[in-house]
Order: structure tokens, then sequence, then C-alpha cells
């Protein structure tokens, strides 16, 4: 039996790592509340993350 045989499973953590979720958060809520709201929209993706 090779090594490779007795592998289950492989995990990755692409969120974060792969998908720039945080960018993209930004990006959209300015995109679609800017104009109305003065926000800080670097701190609504970090407050919207630990939610």
């Amino acid at each position: 039996m090779s090594e490779l045989s007795r592998i289950k499973a492989l995990t990755f953590n692409v969120f974060g790592a792969t998908v720039d979720w945080f960018g993209g958060v930004v990006r959209e809520v300015k995109a679609m509340f800017g104009a109305r709201y003065q926000l800080d929209w670097v701190a609504f993706a970090n407050h919207w993350r630990v939610q």
C-alpha cells in the first residue's frame, strides 16, 4: 500500500488565504452605501467578520 493511499482527506484554509473576503466586503459595501453613508468601511468589514 502506498503512502498516498492512506490519505483520507485534504483540507485547506481558503477563507482569507486564497479568497480575498476583506477586500470584497469593503469594495462592495462602499459601492452600495458609500454615497449615502460616510463610514470607516475597513472597520465595518472587520466588525462584520467577527459577528
